[in-house]
């Protein structure tokens, strides 16, 4: 059975001295639980901490969204966020598809995140211990626990 994965599009708006800039975020976290770490074909260990700080991830300390958006460096090319105009955001990892959402492009927040995506690189949040629900992404926990990792990933659109 493969690996499930919560996710949640959010996108935060930076204001500088041209006006506001809007950046797009893709957080992610492993529903399955976290404690095997044992990875073999067909239950790969994608977004765990670990292996993501072995693909370009860097530690975030601070659970702020527009802080993660400014500071996040690019991870090492084996993620990307794809994306169509229709709203299907996926995320691939070395080519697989690990997580998948249709997104109503005709709403507000989506079509401000699919914008923002067209302009810049998607920031991938995850970690070990992020909460999402329908609602709501709390990075606290995984910010105190020092598993909140982020890393800018480009966007394939197809």
């Amino acid at each position: 059975m493969p690996l499930e994965h919560l996710g949640a599009r959010l996108t935060v708006g930076v204001d500088g001295s041209f006006g506001t800039l809007y950046y797009p975020l893709l957080a992610v976290a492993r529903a399955a639980d976290a404690t095997s770490r044992e990875a073999d074909d067909e239950h790969p260990q994608y977004l765990l901490t670990e292996d993501l700080l072995k693909r370009g991830f860097r530690p975030a300390c601070d659970a702020d969204h527009g802080e993660i958006a400014l500071r996040a460096q690019p991870a090492d090319g084996s993620i990307q966020c794809h994306a169509t105009i229709d709203g299907l955001i996926s995320l691939v990892f070395d080519n697989k598809p690990v997580w998948s959402r249709p997104f109503d492009p005709e709403d507000a927040e989506t079509a401000l995140w699919l914008t923002a995506a067209q302009t810049r690189e998607v920031t991938l949040i995850s970690g070990d211990h992020l909460q999402i629900t329908e609602t709501e992404i709390d990075l606290t926990l995984a910010a105190v626990m020092g598993t909140l990792v982020t890393a800018k990933i480009p966007t394939v659109w197809t």
